[in-house]
């Protein structure tokens, strides 16, 4: 179902790694040697979707190696994401049940926790692929970035479970509740630790934790999060049941009483909102030594990226979404 939606603003130009076919050629090859997939039908599949440029266009100033774990790391992420919602057919497809869940965010943190890899075994290849790509982000990487990201990992899933009992209700979440968990479960919050290490961002762990800085974060999470909503609309309406609301399209027209070309309007405004609210408070940020200036002027910017990049390859590389712009 091909739904037309407001372009998204974001006055950033664009920029892809030029590492891209590289990356592109190595994450398929990546999820045949884990054997995470069952059949070639589903391994073209994943391959029109092409995440490596995905992850050349939201990090390219990443080098080789960290851009191949980066983009292998959430290829997992979107098989996950996928299996939850029985798109595909996957390793993952088991992972369904608040149970089922539960079990896998548990033996994922101490997968990660261990930062060792796993001999790859019938049944356990989630585990090992997990353990192979955070191995080699691990090395990339400081004690205090691989804590956040566990944190977040949990976070993410520990989000998903919130979702499935949702869907099992039939219950459309508020938009406070949405805007709460919408980041998590989109896995933003994963992607926008991920800037850290893909640009190399040197910054002390309080200046990370400076409000301005973290509301910025927190926006780029939002924008990512709330466009991937109007990219994703079509198919989620096609595919999904009438009791899954998780889409901010979908929250607007419960809560405000409105029609479905109107909720999409006033999704838009709501991203556009925010877009603005980032360029004006990434311009008067609070003045640190020179250093550190210089630090949070290249985070600022890593961030730009991310909200582009995934722009452009929804815009422009992979089959995962259909869409068109009104304009």
């Amino acid at each position: 179902m091909k739904i037309s939606i407001p372009r998204p603003f974001w006055p950033f130009p664009s920029f892809i790694s030029p590492y891209a076919k590289e990356v592109h050629e190595h994450n398929t090859q990546w999820l045949q040697q884990y054997n995470l997939l069952p059949d070639k039908v589903t391994y073209d599949q994943y391959k029109g979707q092409r995440y490596g440029y995905m992850t050349s266009r939201m990090y390219p100033t990443a080098g080789r190696e960290v851009l191949f774990a980066i983009t292998d790391f959430f290829s997992l992420m979107f098989l996950l994401d996928d299996g939850l919602d029985k798109k595909v057919s996957s390793k993952m497809s088991e992972v369904k049940s608040r149970q089922a869940l539960e079990k896998f965010i548990s033996t994922s943190v101490t997968v990660m926790n261990s930062r060792k890899e796993i001999p790859l075994q019938p049944g356990k290849e989630i585990f090992s692929a997990l353990a192979d790509c955070w191995v080699r982000l691990c090395a990339f990487s400081e004690k205090q970035w691989q804590e956040n990201m566990i944190r977040s990992f949990a976070d993410t899933f520990n989000a998903a479970v919130w979702e499935l009992e949702n869907v099992a209700r039939g219950y459309c979440p508020t938009l406070e509740e949405y805007m709460k968990y919408r980041p998590l479960f989109a896995g933003t919050n994963i992607a926008t630790d991920t800037s850290v290490i893909a640009s190399n961002i040197q910054l002390p762990e309080e200046i990370m934790q400076y409000p301005a800085i973290q509301r910025l974060v927190a926006l780029a999470r939002n924008l990512v999060s709330f466009a991937n909503d109007m990219f994703s609309l079509g198919k989620e309406v096609a595919q999904n049941a009438s009791d899954d609301k998780h889409n901010l399209v979908l929250v607007m027209q419960e809560m405000y009483g409105l029609s479905f070309e109107d909720a999409i309007l006033k999704a838009a405004e709501f991203h556009d909102e925010q877009a603005r609210e980032f360029l004006s408070l990434s311009s008067d940020l609070p003045v640190f030594e020179t250093s550190i200036d210089r630090e949070v002027s290249r985070y600022v910017t890593a961030l730009t990226y991310f909200v582009k990049g995934n722009i452009d390859w929804s815009e422009n590389e992979t089959t995962r979404y259909t869409f068109s712009y009104s304009e």
